[in-house]
Parts: C-alpha cells; sequence; structure tokens
C-alpha cells in the first residue's frame, strides 16, 4: 500500500531563482539529509547509519518535483507500506507523506535563503570594495575640476560639445556599471548563465555606441579628440566628473540593498496548497487487489478441497481396515472360547 502525499504548488518570491532551479534544489543531498533526519527516514527504511546513502536512493524513489511554464511546482510524496497494511500503518503512512511533502518546502526555503544571505553578503563584499575605490577616483575628479576652475578663467563649452559630453559620460557610466554588474554575477553564475551573457551583449552594444560618439558619427561630425586647447582639458574632466559620480551613485544605492536582501528573513517560497494527508492509497488499487486475490483464493481452495478429500478418504481406509481387524480379533477369540467350551464338556 502506499500513502501519497498531496502536491504543492509554490511560487518563487526570491531573488535570481526559478522553479528549475528550485526542482534541483529539492533532489540535492542537503535537503534529502535534513528530511532523513526530522522523520527519522533511517528507522523506517530499515537502513543502518552507515547506510545513509540507501536512505537517499529510496526518498528519491519517493519524493517527486516537477514544475511547469507558470513557474509552479508541484511536490508528491508516496510513503510505502507493507502488502496487507493495518488500518493504522495506513494512517501513519498518509500522515506520514504529507508531513514529508510539507517539510520538504520548508527545507527549500530554509536553504534558499541561506543561499541568498550569503550572495547577498558577498555581493555586499564586492560593491563594498568597488564603492571605496570609486569614492577616491570621484574625489580625484572633483578636485582637478577645482583646481582647472582655479586656475583658469570659466570656460563654457559650445552646445554640441556639450552634448557630446553629457551622451559619452551616461554611456560610459553604463558600462563601468555593466561591468561591475558581470564582476558581481560571476561569482555566482557561470559563464554560459543567460545573465552573464546578456551583461556581456549589453556592454558590447555600449561600446559601440561609445566609438560613436568619440569618432563624431554619433554628433554631427564633431570628434571628441579635436576639441580645441582648454576647452578639451576642460570637457575630460567633466567627462570624469559625471561618470565617476554616476558611478558611485549606483554603488552607494546597491550597497545599501545588498546591506538590506542581507539582513532580510522573509519567505522565499509560499506553499499555495499545503499537503495535508490523503484519504484514499494511491496504489495498489482496490480493484486490482480483488482481481489479483480471487483467482488466487480460488485456486487455494480448489487445492484445499483436494487435500481435504484426500485426507478424509485416506482417514476412512484406516478406520475400515481398523475395523475389519477389530471383527477377526473378536471372531477368533470367540472361536477359541468356544473351542474350550467343547473341551470341557467332554
Amino acid at each position: 500500500m502506499i500513502g501519497k502525499g498531496t502536491g504543492l504548488d509554490i511560487q518563487s518570491l526570491g531573488k535570481n531563482s526559478s522553479a528549475e532551479i528550485f526542482v534541483k534544489m529539492l533532489s540535492s543531498r542537503t535537503l534529502k539529509d535534513s528530511l532523513i533526519d526530522r522523520f527519522d527516514l533511517i528507522k523506517r527504511y530499515g537502513v543502518k547509519p552507515s547506510e545513509r546513502e540507501l536512505a537517499r536512493q529510496r526518498l528519491s524513489g519517493e519524493l517527486e518535483a516537477t514544475s511547469d511554464r507558470d513557474g509552479m511546482i508541484m511536490i508528491s510524496v508516496d510513503a510505502v507500506t507493507g502488502y496487507l497494511p493495518s488500518t493504522t500503518d495506513q494512517r501513519e503512512a498518509a500522515e506520514l507523506a504529507a508531513k514529508v511533502a510539507n517539510g520538504a518546502v520548508e527545507m527549500l526555503d530554509q536553504l534558499n535563503r541561506e543561499k541568498m544571505v550569503t550572495s547577498a553578503r558577498r555581493s555586499r563584499e564586492f560593491i563594498g570594495r568597488m564603492r571605496t575605490i570609486k569614492r577616491k577616483e570621484l574625489d580625484d575628479a572633483q578636485v582637478a575640476m577645482l583646481r582647472f576652475q582655479q586656475t583658469n578663467k570659466a570656460i563654457a563649452l559650445d552646445q554640441q560639445v556639450e552634448a557630446s559630453v553629457t551622451a559619452l559620460a551616461e554611456i560610459e557610466g553604463n558600462i563601468q556599471k555593466a561591468e561591475l554588474e558581470l564582476r558581481a554575477a560571476q561569482t555566482d553564475l557561470t559563464a554560459a548563465a543567460p545573465v552573464v551573457r546578456a551583461l556581456e551583449a549589453q556592454m558590447s552594444k555600449l561600446r559601440e555606441q561609445k566609438g560613436r560618439i568619440v569618432s563624431g558619427s554619433a554628433t554631427g561630425g564633431l570628434r571628441f579628440g579635436s576639441i580645441p586647447g582648454l576647452a578639451k582639458d576642460y570637457a575630460t574632466l567633466k567627462l570624469d566628473l559625471e561618470v565617476a559620480t554616476q558611478v558611485y551613485t549606483f554603488l552607494e544605492a546597491q550597497y545599501h540593498q545588498e546591506e538590506v536582501q542581507e539582513a532580510r528573513d522573509l519567505p522565499t517560497v509560499n506553499a499555495l496548497d499545503p499537503a495535508i494527508p490523503p484519504e484514499f492509497r494511491s496504489a495498489p488499487r482496490r480493484s486490482i487487489t480483488l482481481m489479483i486475490a480471487f483467482p488466487i483464493f480460488l485456486i487455494v481452495g480448489v487445492v484445499g478441497a483436494f487435500i481435504y478429500e484426500g485426507l478424509r478418504r485416506q482417514t476412512n481406509e484406516v478406520d475400515d481396515d481398523r475395523a475389519t481387524a477389530l471383527r477377526e480379533a473378536l471372531s477368533r477369540r470367540r472361536t477359541r472360547r468356544m473351542a474350550k467350551m467343547d473341551q470341557s464338556k467332554n
């Protein structure tokens, strides 16, 4: 008999999580070991503590997790009993199936939260280091601009140069931010991950835009390198200052965001339909059991009838032989007695 736990629909609320990742986490060794210890499955499976791998394999066969296109996950658990379970065994199996299914959700949430906190901690530490570096670059850019303004008179850039500086500053800032995001992503993801590929494609596109601005093809023929004299120096300083400001502001916001992410302790998965003990067993079906049991009982009954009849006949034959022997013994005894009586008369 198998008691089957009802399914669980789980919707991800976690960062950078997907249904496929959750399904893989549900089959991880860490989660299986947690369920084995929590519900004492070593004892239930009848294996030795040193044979934990056998318990993992048994649990893998009983716990199934699937996902659909909407990002929903269905978890089902089969709790196996003996061939002829009692009502108590069936009830305990049904309750265990529901408990293991719900326990799997709880462990999945716990593991995912630990994963997110660890990832947020690494990201915060990386952003913290980069924030220190970019803070220095911003300070240096501000000092350089201040010295230039103190040494030279106020310089006004014409409208075309101003537009070029603004556009180039925005693109260069986006390039540096994309580089930082890429480096942060590479600490958790492989080069083949969609996020990494998307960031690399974004950086390639931004560099092409930057090249067009520097060459003048995107600014009406004005090459940034052809700006004369002090105007070029001023434009360069202005560009450095704007880029440093953008990147540092971005890092500052990201740093605080990762601090919040690291400190938060909110559920990352929600059980839409918690598992409950099933009302009916999933296998074997009662009709199939009856179909199999009926011919077996019929054969056993026929064989038993033949055996009984054979034993009865054998018993009757033994009784007849005994009766015959008894009659013969009585007849001989009577004959001897009559012979003695005749001798006495003579």
